[in-house]
């Protein structure tokens, strides 16, 4: 159903869902005059006077909950026990989305759901206490995308339109935006931190060396991804941003991904070494650049001794990162995480060049997690994620070689992802998030696992081994063209989850031409 005006759920048993279709504003026109005959649309020049737009929206305990539509329309709850909830529904519109007096929006997107409205609106929780009684506003982006290169002003008192409020007693809501989950918030640098970053020549970007703090308190850092768009970067201005979101606590996971090009003192842009991305972590994803290591990198530990396939390493750093490729040293056969911590590699575009070596595609392996004890190692553990926290399930990445899994460790995939040596677990999984792994598969030990979606070529067992599809917390559906079992043992839904229908069950086909399952 295709919807042009305003939608509302007005009191305590008023109750709109909308599955499907769309949602178009209108204007409305300013009024003048009082109820007598004077009473008239207000008119300048030759048009009426423009006041607003309609909404989809929630008022006096009203709730309204959209599923998988287009909402071309602003979006407000009013009221305590007032609530909208958007699922997978993108939203864009000339004018606002606010929660007030106790009202709650809840943004459940994907990756492919944006949230855009216009640069003079308002994107903003208000509080309106009396009596010292708190009755703020609540915005949870919990997945889904909001685009809002001025969000200072979209957040911020000096908005003439938020000023109204302010005016009568009203304030905005401290941390009252939630940022957590799959969300993302796309703006630029100086729209977060104090300082912004100074794009008019490659002299004044190198000199934004420091961000400062993180200043805007509208928003509550709780998780969720910040995707900051300024055109070019320094490593020193990303290095400071760091320090700023780590004063926000062990209470923050929000990651930053930085889109643009990373200049390099020495010219050589998006280009840095391993110890370089190793100091900025994994919380920030520097999607444009390539990290160049020595020969057999280890990540985990700068002191332990491993080998991988008998070729030692060579390079080491403790701490993981996140970029969109890796480019090891000449003879380098590969790469080891372990000591919990995770590398995630793959841009913003299609790469089929996910690792190289010595600037050329070849065969590498990749171990997660160790196998043995290792010394200056307290966690064998590791994880390796292919796709950055933007991906799209469209997003092509490929790694040549294999991944090898070990006990507790994981192989996280977005985007539509090929390993083309295969991927061995060893009582690990793998988990496919926004996407779709395409590999072989080979499973042994007592418990590997694979949850979301992955088309497998040939997935192979041992006696003994089993291989669960799906857990508590993700189903998976599998596609194989041979199943070679030797003797494992396939579960679908080991753990079934309680109120889950057959529908949410997990799923393995043999569904090849010559499909066959030995």
């Amino acid at each position: 159903v295709d919807i042009t005006g305003d939608v509302m759920a007005e009191d305590l048993d008023s109750f709109v869902e909308i599955n499907g279709g769309s949602v178009s504003e209108v204007e409305y026109y300013k009024v003048v005059g009082d109820h007598s005959e004077d009473r008239h649309i207000a008119v300048d020049g030759d048009g009426f006077i423009t006041d607003g737009y309609t909404e989809v929206h929630a008022e006096m305990g009203g709730k309204v909950t959209v599923n998988n539509a287009v909402l071309n329309t602003g979006v407000s709850a009013f009221g305590e026990g007032s609530v909208v909830t958007v699922n997978n529904s993108s939203i864009t519109t000339k004018g606002s989305i606010f929660a007030y007096e106790g009202g709650k929006i809840y943004l459940n997107g994907d990756a492919d759901t944006v949230y855009s409205l216009n640069d003079e609106q308002v994107f903003v929780a208000l509080d309106d206490s009396k009596d010292g009684e708190s009755d703020a506003g609540l915005i949870e982006i919990n997945g889904g995308t909001l685009k809002a290169k001025n969000l200072r002003y979209l957040v911020s008192e000096n908005n003439p339109l938020i000023a109204v409020a302010i005016n009568e007693g009203d304030k905005v809501v401290e941390g009252g935006i939630v940022l957590q989950g799959s969300g993302v918030i796309e703006t630029e640098a100086g729209q977060i931190f104090a300082n912004s970053i100074d794009g008019t020549s490659d002299t004044n970007v190198l000199a934004s060396d420091n961000s400062g703090d993180v200043t805007n308190t509208a928003i509550k850092y709780v998780g969720g991804t910040l995707k900051l768009t300024d055109a070019k970067y320094s490593l020193d201005y990303v290095k400071s941003a760091k320090t700023a979101l780590d004063k926000l606590g062990d209470e923050s996971t929000t990651k930053v991904a930085m889109t643009g090009t990373l200049l390099g003192k020495d010219g050589n842009n998006n280009v840095i070494n391993v110890d370089d991305a190793a100091l900025i972590g994994d919380d920030f994803e520097l999607l444009q650049v390539s990290v160049n290591a020595g020969k057999n990198l280890l990540v985990g530990s700068d002191s332990a001794n491993v080998n991988i396939d008998d070729a030692v390493v060579e390079d080491k750093v403790a701490n993981g990162f996140s970029a969109g490729k890796l480019n090891l040293a000449a003879n380098s056969t590969g790469m080891v995480i372990t000591n919990g911590e995770n590398v995630t590699l793959g841009g913003i575009a299609d790469d089929k060049n996910l690792i190289t070596v010595n600037g050329v595609v070849t065969d590498v392996k990749v171990v997660v997690g160790t196998a043995d004890d290792v010394g200056g190692v307290s966690d064998n553990r590791g994880s390796f994620t292919i796709g950055n926290s933007l991906a799209t399930s469209d997003t092509v990445y490929t790694l040549t070689g294999s991944v090898t899994v070990n006990e507790g460790s994981a192989l996280n995939v977005n985007g539509k992802t090929t390993v083309t040596g295969g991927v061995e677990l060893n009582n690990g999984s793998v988990n496919v998030g926004n996407g779709t792994l395409v590999s072989n598969i080979t499973a042994k030990g007592k418990a590997s696992t694979i949850t979301g979606a992955a088309q497998v070529g040939t997935l192979t067992g041992a006696d003994g081994a089993v291989i669960n599809i799906g857990n508590s917390k993700k189903a998976g559906n599998v596609t194989v063209e041979t199943a070679d079992l030797k003797g494992a043992t396939v579960f679908l839904d080991p753990t079934w989850v309680d109120g889950d229908e057959i529908t949410d069950a997990s799923k393995m086909a043999v569904a090849g031409t010559n499909g066959k399952v030995t």
